[in-house]
């Protein structure tokens, strides 16, 4: 699973696939992982076999044009419902690790335009071709 360091940056992940207009009601959500926190608990260096875990691998970015413009963050795991795992975790350390924030889907015109003062969008997250033309897509052919 991908993570970003940046809100900005999941704000985009987030609100990117979403057309207008948006109906009364809907949202996207954003999720918050306390990486730092987690790290705390053991990170373990191999996928098998071994018991139930999620590590986070911070990897560098070697031959990934995405990594650094995206901020990013994995975590491996092997368990199939990270949602329960996490929380289980939560419950036995008595800390908070994951917390979702929903967003008006009908917010993403100000959204949109707020990333992009900030030079947030496909162009600057995705370098290359598709990049470049996506964000002319989303500029010049808005749904």
């Amino acid at each position: 699973m991908d993570w970003t360091h940046s809100p900005y940056i999941a704000a985009f992940f987030a609100f990117r696939r979403l057309r207008q207009p948006a109906k009364e009601g809907d949202f996207v959500r954003i999720f918050k992982f306390d990486a730092k926190s987690w790290s705390r608990l053991p990170q373990l260096l191999k996928l098998a076999p071994l018991p139930p875990h999620l590590s986070i691998l911070d990897a560098l970015a070697i031959e990934n044009t995405r990594s650094l413009p995206q901020q990013a963050l994995s975590t491996i795991t092997n368990v199939d419902d990270i949602e329960t795992y996490v929380q289980q975790q939560e419950a036995l350390r008595g800390s908070t690790f994951l917390e979702a924030f929903d967003l008006p889907a009908s917010e993403k015109p100000k959204v949109w335009r707020d990333l992009a003062l900030m030079g947030i969008g496909a162009g600057s997250l995705f370098p290359g071709l598709d990049g470049t033309c996506e964000q002319l897509k989303d500029r010049y052919f808005p749904p």
